[in-house]
């Protein structure tokens, strides 16, 4: 019976090295690229808004300083009716800011605005300013607060050193901080792609580099003894490296002499 002999393929050794897409680079470095992108996300955002809120805070600080020199020019004024006006007019002049001025018992000198609690809280505590945010509902308010305390140019109308009431800021900051969710949403999604897209390069890269090597390495082995293996230095690599380039070479010289004693067998079993 006449055998049949094996066609030397150079194809069919090459698809046996050939270096295959790694499962782990989608279920492993894809999910845990996007979980730190998106813990980087969430901190990124927490600062701004941490930033935000503290602009904002110090903003209101100086505008209730300004407004509280503006209220001493307001105040003197002998009649009362005048000198309410006068309270009405500041408020109205700063409505934009959300301008409130509070008595020492905490009611609103504004009409048709309720009384609040934590500014009646606010004046029975020791603090003489305060600035918090509060969630109402979907909102995000701002509240600042400051003692309204009496100087001596208060006198006679006020006993000096006491409190006369307050005057009180309420800022929504909903529009901001969504402004600023978005924003860093939008730049943050462009730093993942770039990352992203930087990361697959990279990759391609190195599996081309690598099977140019496994390449070379094969088409060496065949042509040359054992002997002619180029050292750590010629290679230009660590130890390690070096170890695993030298494991490589055995396993594809060991299946070349493999294919060609196999070849051989074949051709003498013809004859």
């Amino acid at each position: 019976m006449e055998g049949r002999r094996v066609p030397s393929e150079p194809h069919a050794t090459e698809r046996a090295f050939r270096l295959p897409w790694s499962p782990r680079t989608i279920v492993i470095l894809v999910p845990l690229h996007l979980i730190a992108f998106a813990l980087l996300y969430l901190a990124v955002f927490q600062l701004t808004v941490h930033e935000v809120v503290r602009t904002y805070k110090a903003g209101s600080g100086a505008f209730l300083a300004e407004a509280a020199n503006s209220l001493h020019s307001a105040m003197l004024c002998s009649q009362d009716d005048n000198r309410r006006q006068r309270l009405q007019t500041l408020m109205e002049s700063r409505k934009v800011l959300g301008l409130e001025i509070f008595t020492s018992t905490g009611q609103p000198l504004s009409p048709g605005t309720a009384a609040d609690p934590s500014v009646t809280a606010f004046l029975a505590s020791t603090r003489n300013d305060e600035v918090v945010t509060r969630r109402v509902g979907r909102s995000t308010l701002l509240v600042a607060m400051t003692k309204i305390r009496t100087t001596p140019r208060c006198e006679p109308c006020h006993v000096r050193n006491t409190v006369a009431g307050a005057l009180v800021v309420n800022r929504d900051l909903t529009a901001s901080l969504k402004a600023t969710r978005r924003r860093t949403a939008v730049g943050l999604a462009f730093l993942v792609g770039g990352w992203l897209g930087l990361v697959g390069v990279v990759n391609l890269a190195s599996r081309r580099f690598a099977q140019a090597s496994v390449d070379r390495l094969k088409a060496r082995v065949g042509t040359e003894p054992p002997s002619a293996s180029p050292t750590t230095a010629t290679l230009g690599m660590d130890s390690l490296s070096h170890e695993l380039y030298r494991t490589l070479e055995a396993t594809l010289r060991q299946h070349h002499e493999e294919r060609t004693t196999l070849e051989s067998r074949f051709e003498n079993a013809e004859r």
